[in-house]
């Protein structure tokens, strides 16, 4: 009875693997924000990543931009929801590789990195085994599949060239009323300071393997842009990260682009602003 069983669980998960092999690589599998965010990470532990590649790492500001490729150069996008730039960070100092480029969203760096997150998907003891298995990872299990081919969800690109067929829906004025108090008031610089050093030694890591970092603010509402909060972070990362030895992408006129809370960009804005980010980004690393 126990060899049948056990026969039986090998062959499932042996025609469990070949079948996820033929699913497209742009379905969505992700339930929720945690388990969307845990399929990112994975894709890019267990992917190829080359010298030749770039990503992104931020929050969910930066999670739906459209980046892909820029002159050759493969695009990774670790903007994960309700998290930060660390959490990418670690995600890319973990990796078996390192890419040529990494770009630092600056908009949400005062969000600490989830250590829940990091154990679940660093500090696993069957991480080694979701290597070389990939049916045992976040993004193939059962039910997310089964929901992905049911409504038949996709990643893929929404738009055609810059968004002309999309649009931004109004802004919750609600949210935006309490992101114009949040960002009335400074954040204190030592506290700045502080996250900023964090970064540092991350960034330095980087530098001595290699790698390539670049800072970039994405555009938000107009009545946060020049807030005190958001100089007071740009200020910051311009004192720790002199821009006489960085590369900076600055914010575009945020007047041109809508956001849906304050903060996220609509869908009209976040294509607009993809196609932006990877002219300029050419413009100045290509």
């Amino acid at each position: 009875m126990i060899r049948k069983s056990i026969i039986v669980a090998v062959v499932l998960g042996l025609s469990w693997s070949m079948a996820i092999s033929f699913l497209p690589e742009s379905m969505v599998t992700g339930q929720t924000t945690w388990g969307e965010n845990l399929i990112a990470a994975q894709n890019y532990l267990f992917g190829d990543v080359s010298k030749n590649d770039m990503v992104i790492v931020g929050s969910s500001l930066s999670e739906n931009l459209l980046v892909r490729e820029i002159s050759g150069h493969k695009v990774h996008n670790l903007g994960l929801s309700g998290q930060g730039p660390l959490d990418g960070l670690n995600v890319v100092l973990a990796a078996d590789r390192l890419p040529g480029y990494v770009l630092v969203e600056m908009n949400v760096i005062m969000e600490a990195p989830n250590e829940q997150f990091e154990q679940v998907l660093l500090a696993s003891s069957t991480n080694w085994v979701r290597k070389y298995v990939p049916a045992l990872r976040q993004r193939y299990q059962p039910v997310g599949v089964f929901k992905g081919l049911v409504s038949d969800r996709s990643t893929a690109d929404p738009t055609s060239q810059s968004g002309e067929l999309l649009e931004d829906r109004p802004v919750n004025q609600l949210s935006l009323e309490t992101k114009i108090k949040d960002y009335a008031s400074p954040v204190p610089k030592t506290e700045i300071q502080a996250v900023l050093k964090e970064l540092q030694a991350r960034v330095q890591w980087l530098e001595e393997r290699g790698t390539e970092v670049v800072f970039y603010e994405i555009p938000i509402h107009p009545q946060l842009c020049a807030a005190p909060k958001a100089v007071a972070i740009r200020t910051g990362f311009k004192e720790v990260f002199l821009p006489a030895k960085y590369t900076y992408i600055d914010q575009p006129d945020c007047s041109s682009f809508g956001t849906t809370d304050g903060h996220h960009l609509g869908q009209k804005s976040t294509a607009r602003y993809s196609v932006w980010l990877e002219r300029t980004l050419n413009d100045f690393l290509f």
